[in-house]
This record gives structure tokens, sequence and C-alpha cells, in this order.
């Protein structure tokens, strides 16, 4: 571990409390020099330090710059720091999970983004994904069948809810299959691809990619102000991205050894059944109404002829309640 990682898990530990150069100093066997060459480092990565003259140094409480040392104490075995990457920015983290796959990465590898350049969501649709954002991919190699694969996605779901619930204590409701709403506004998505064995049926490894809005540091585009939101109106204390990080990787990890067990939980956190909606795309298009979700994690819908299909994909709208 370099000073620099060494330094900053001793402030992160200490948050909101100084911690004397002269002690940081002692306990490395480095030079005052070398202790506030460090320091200030890491105000050039984003952390707030906050140095006073025989104060020391304190990282203050929204300091929330996403890092290995602040989110690995918080990680359930067997998941751990080295499985973490963590960048500033990227086109798409799941691009790097899936050259992480491709270098036989093991189970639970993750890649963190501050921002994305190129965030995508289901077909392909562009994903806004400003700073104050949560971007992460966790690879997985899951004991699946291909006809199972819609329950890495509803687990998925089910674990952002659980985590923002519990660090946030804000209730989440998902729109089938992988958008996540806050107050009748999409507030993240999930996408799940994967590479599969043909031969066998089954996944030779999946990579689910998580977008969540925290809280926007940048005003968005109009085009979007009506459709989207985040989690805070502002930047909130606490280190919020880290811990919230470290809860949804923990659920993730946790859910996907069974993800069919997600199920149930889905369905009560899911407000399609029962709506009106417009069917963009998928085997049949035009107005439907949404019924239950399947035992497969299906959409059940009937049309105004009576015809009742199971939708296993494809882009809804939500019209009104019926």
């Amino acid at each position: 571990m370099s000073l620099k990682e060494q330094v900053l898990r001793i402030l992160t530990e200490r948050r909101g409390e100084a911690v004397s150069g002269q002690w940081l100093a002692d306990q490395f066997h480095v030079s005052r020099a070398a202790v506030w060459k460090v320091i200030r480092a890491l105000k050039e990565d984003g952390h707030f330090i906050q140095a006073g003259q025989n104060r020391g140094y304190t990282l203050l409480p929204n300091s929330d710059v996403l890092s290995v040392t602040a989110i690995a104490p918080l990680l359930l075995p067997p998941l751990r720091s080295e499985l973490l990457t963590i960048v500033s920015q990227c086109s798409c983290t799941n691009d790097l999970a899936r050259q992480l796959a491709i270098q036989s990465a093991p189970a639970g590898s993750s890649v963190l983004a501050d921002t994305q350049t190129n965030g995508r969501g289901r077909q392909r649709r562009s994903f806004y994904s400003p700073p104050g954002g949560l971007y992460l991919s966790m690879l997985l190699r899951p004991s699946l069948s291909m006809q199972e694969s819609t329950f890495l996605t509803i687990a998925a779901a089910v674990a952002v809810c659980r985590a923002v619930k519990k660090i946030c204590n804000i209730p989440l409701e998902i729109k089938w299959v992988n958008d996540l709403f806050l107050n009748g506004k999409k507030v993240g998505g999930i996408l799940t691809e994967a590479v599969t064995d043909l031969e066998g049926d089954t996944f030779e490894y999946a990579i689910v990619g998580i977008g969540l809005n925290i809280f926007f540091r940048e005003a968005i585009p109009d085009e979007l102000a009506s459709i989207v939101t985040s989690l805070y109106d502002i930047e909130p204390d606490g280190a919020i991205r880290c811990q919230l990080t470290a809860a949804i990787l923990n659920e993730l990890y946790q859910l996907e050894q069974n993800p069919c067990s997600s199920l149930k939980e889905y369905r009560a956190l899911n407000f399609v059944p029962g709506r009106k909606i417009q069917i963009i795309s998928g085997i049949r298009t035009g107005t439907a109404k949404a019924l239950s979700i399947t035992d497969q994690g299906q959409l059940l819908v009937e049309y105004p002829d009576h015809t009742q299909i199971t939708l296993n994909g494809g882009e809804i709208q939500i019209m009104d309640i019926v």
C-alpha cells in the first residue's frame, strides 16, 4: 500500500477528526514534507481535507470521492479491495468489466466510475452519466441457464432498492424490467450483458451494470428534466456514494448467488402490473394492460382484443392506471 493510500486510510477511519501531521510522519517513518505532499495530492484528487496550523489534517464528512480505501472496509466477504477498479472517467463501466472477464478475473470483480462518456442502457440507448452519480459494473459467473437470464436483472434491481433504502432511507420502485424510479421519474437503470456457451446453454460470464443518479452537480438537459431525477437535490453529507457503493455490491453479490429468490421482492417493488402500457418494441407492439409478472420474470399483458401474451423483453411506456 502506498503512502498516499495509508494516509487516506487513517483519515477515512478518523473522518471528521484532526490528525496530526507529525503523528502521520512518525507513524509511517517519513518527513513532514512527505506527508504534506501526500495531502496535497489527495486534495487534487478531490478529497475535502481541512488543514490548520497546530491542528493537523481533517477529512471532512462530506468528502465523497470514490476510493478503494473508503469502500473496501464496508465490503462483505468474499468481496475485497483487490476486486475493485475505480476510474474517474471511462466510456462505459460494462466495457471495462468485459476486459476483466477476458483476462479471467474472478466473479465479484467490479468497476466504478465518477462519470461515463458513453453510458448506455438497453437496446444501446444512451444513459446520461454526469458527475455526482454512481456508475458501476460487476462481473459474475452464474450457474444459470439462458432461460433464467432475466433473473440477473431482477436480482440487481432488488439489490439497488435494498441498498438505497438501507443507506439513504429512500424507497425506490421498479419499472419492468430494468428501470429504477423515484416519485414517478427515472432515477437509475440496469444493463445486463453476457457471453454464453451455446453448446451448454449456460453463461460463460455476465456483467451487471448499474447507473444511479445520486445528485446532479450540473444542470441536466431540458429534454431529460421532466423524466429523470436524483436521490438528492443537493450534495448529501456523510460520504453517501462510498457507503452506497459498498451496500449495492454486497447486496448484488449475495443475491446473484440465487437470483431466482429475488422474484417475490421484485414483484412487490414493481409498479407496472395494473397499468395501461404502450409496448414500443417486442414481439407485438401496441396498447395493452399489464396483468402480472410471471414466475419466469416475464410481463403478462392483455391486448384490447383480450389476447394475452408474455413479454420476455422489449420497451414499454406507462400510459395510465386501468
